[in-house]
């Protein structure tokens, strides 16, 4: 997808609660945590295919705290009136914990919902604790970023 194309980077992200590509690529040992609200990539060894198609094609790998991952699937949720699940949304959260890393870029962001229902779902929504700004308002004012379902192939962000 980006042989020959300069102009463009794919950004892997992970839950920091497991981080195995990155550990792979990255050389590095950070330790697995709790489940996560992330579930469909938690994975404690990445397989041999994957390792070599992101070796080579990914640029950099991000980790994402599972604040950040709940924060995503709620502004998707009240914002875009999208139901994404937590593994399909880390990229999103990825775009909104590294907004000056992507300011004024054409991004493209990935959004998967198979799974998005129970405690996970439930968690996102009600995270949002008293004195933390609303991700309605923080999406509004901040980043202004029109969502379509699905895949977004680009957008780009203001800076900040």
């Amino acid at each position: 997808m980006t042989e020959g194309r300069a102009d463009v980077e794919i950004i892997g992200v992970q839950s920091d609660r497991y981080p195995s590509l990155y550990n792979a690529v990255k050389k590095s040992d950070l330790p697995f945590g709790p489940s996560t609200i992330a579930d469909g990539i938690a994975v404690k060894h990445a397989g041999r295919l994957t390792r070599e198609i992101v070796t080579r094609l990914v640029t950099d790998i991000l980790l994402v705290a599972e604040r950040d991952i709940e924060e995503a699937v709620l502004a998707l949720l009240e914002v875009e009136k999208t139901v994404v699940e937590g593994a399909g949304a880390v990229s999103f959260a990825a775009l909104l914990r590294n907004r000056e890393r992507f300011a004024g870029k054409r991004v493209g962001v990935v959004l998967s919902a198979r799974f998005a229902a129970g405690s996970g779902l439930s968690s996102a929504i009600t995270m949002n604790p008293a004195g933390r700004s609303s991700s309605a308002s923080m999406m509004g004012s901040r980043l202004s970023l029109p969502l379509p379902t699905g895949v977004y192939p680009s957008c780009v962000l203001p800076p900040l």
